[in-house]
């Protein structure tokens, strides 16, 4: 621990002592705060806790750690319809870019490998939940997981296998949460 004599010698009113050890110790508490899954993963199933729950758990909690705040709109009119015309520009390019690279080429039947788009509806979990808890399942580069608005339906772009892996997980899913209504 390096010291530096002269600055240690300088003398702190009471009250900043104090904040400066309150500081001090939050910062060890932080520090020393916290448990790393694997251990809490063995104290569940200790506690009895199945590893579907638990994982189910975790996957929910990751997901609300992970919202972001909403941004309130700006105050000045003209800034705000500047970022709608630059919002509506990307959007229009982002979807004509979608279009391009995504659509199937036309055909019959798609092969086997090929990506499709399907819309899966959600009933027991939320869709943020449900694509947190498929989103292993999806390892292209290409899938895509997209929530509605409303939060009720999932739009996955996947191989079959894929898409078919995600829906066994859903159902579940959807057979072990509880409250839910058939």
């Amino acid at each position: 621990m390096s010291r530096q004599p002269e600055r240690d010698r300088e003398v702190l009113p009471d009250r900043e002592a104090a904040e400066l050890l309150a500081r001090a110790s939050e910062m060890d508490a932080r520090r020393a705060a916290g448990s790393e899954v694997e251990d809490l993963r063995a104290a569940a199933a200790e506690a009895g806790i199945s590893a579907s729950s638990f994982d189910t758990a975790l996957a929910q909690m990751r997901v609300e750690r992970s919202v972001l705040p909403v941004m309130p709109a700006p105050r000045n009119s003209a800034v705000r319809k500047w970022f709608f015309a630059v919002a509506l520009t990307m959007a229009v390019a982002g979807g004509m870019l979608l279009l391009r690279t995504a659509a199937p080429p036309p055909s019959s039947s798609a092969p086997a490998d090929a990506i499709v788009e399907e819309r899966i509806p959600v009933r027991c979990i939320s869709a943020t939940q449900a694509a947190e808890l498929i989103r292993p399942i999806l390892t292209l580069a290409s899938n895509r997981i997209i929530v509605s608005p409303a939060g009720n339906t999932l739009t996955v772009n996947a191989t079959r296998l894929q898409l078919e892996q995600v829906k066994a997980q859903l159902a579940q899913q959807e057979q072990t949460a509880q409250g839910c209504a058939k």
